[in-house]
């Protein structure tokens, strides 16, 4: 995300700062955000990750700050933005619409049996709606999915390893295993394999790095739900820019994803990785 909006800042010519909490919380996040809106700067891109970020955005769009959502939009929002929507755009991945699209190729792909999602940030509605996408679409079959939460906001691939290794082993009936991080779809795949349950247990995520990335080449991640950040931290800072100069702004949603990886498309995406690209 961050070399697509250094990009964008690039070809427009204007100045961007990557701000973000040292360790991540809602409530370290929200501080971070107050600090910026007291510098004064012309235009903020917020990752809009609960409620709470709306009214931050209204604070700083009265301090005439321009601001940019990136998120996904809600689960069931309208197309159209509503008129008093404190973002003069929103742009990012469908998250939900990314749960769906997952949970129905892992039916496509024989899953019949429960499943399993991990989440890695506690507080995090866009990740709440990546679970509940893939809750929605088993269910419309009658296979269910539990929720697991990694313990103290680990995002780590060893924390993602532990869980899926004792869920896995509470629940033997569990034939898939959702994760929302590279650094967690990796440990999904290494607890899997371990247990030698890669015949009977599908891994499958979110988000690429060159390590998922990997994983899918070699067949241990079935699918990833692509957002394609660098598009996302692009589209925002242009989308920041144009407002600022030319008043112009969406009447809808700008959607960077769902995008889905498998092995079958997985070799044109390891070229651009390499960029920082996908």
């Amino acid at each position: 995300m961050y070399s697509g909006a250094a990009q964008a800042a690039k070809d427009l010519d204007v100045q961007l700062d990557w701000a973000y909490p040292d360790k991540f919380t809602v409530g370290n996040y929200n501080q971070k955000l107050q600090q910026i809106i007291a510098s004064k700067p012309d235009g903020i891109v917020i990752m809009d990750i609960e409620a709470g970020q709306v009214a931050i955005a209204k604070q700083a769009k009265a301090s005439g700050i321009v601001v940019v959502a990136n998120p996904s939009p809600p689960k069931g929002q309208l197309e159209i933005r509503p008129a008093d929507d404190p973002y003069v755009n929103r742009i990012g991945a469908a998250e939900y619409a990314g749960g769906q699209a997952l949970g129905k190729l892992l039916l496509s792909k024989g899953l019949k049996s429960a499943a399993l999602c991990v989440i890695q940030e506690n507080g995090n509605d866009s990740l709440v709606q990546r679970c509940n996408g893939v809750k929605d679409a088993l269910k419309a079959v009658n296979v269910t999915m539990d929720v697991q939460f990694t313990p103290n906001n680990d995002g780590s691939s060893s924390a993602a390893k532990t869980l899926v290794s004792n869920y896995l082993r509470a629940h033997p009936e569990t034939g898939a295993v959702v994760t929302l991080g590279g650094l967690l779809n990796v440990g999904s795949t290494q607890a899997i394999n371990e247990l030698k349950a890669q015949d009977k247990v599908m891994a499958a995520g979110f988000d690429l790095d060159p390590d998922t990335l990997a994983a899918i080449k070699q067949g241990r991640l079935v699918a990833v739900v692509d957002q394609q950040p660098w598009w996302r931290g692009y589209m925002s800072v242009l989308a920041l820019v144009h407002y600022k100069r030319y008043g112009l702004s969406q009447a809808n949603y700008f959607l960077t994803g769902p995008s889905l990886v498998t092995k079958d498309n997985v070799d044109q995406i390891l070229a651009l990785s390499a960029k920082n690209i996908r």
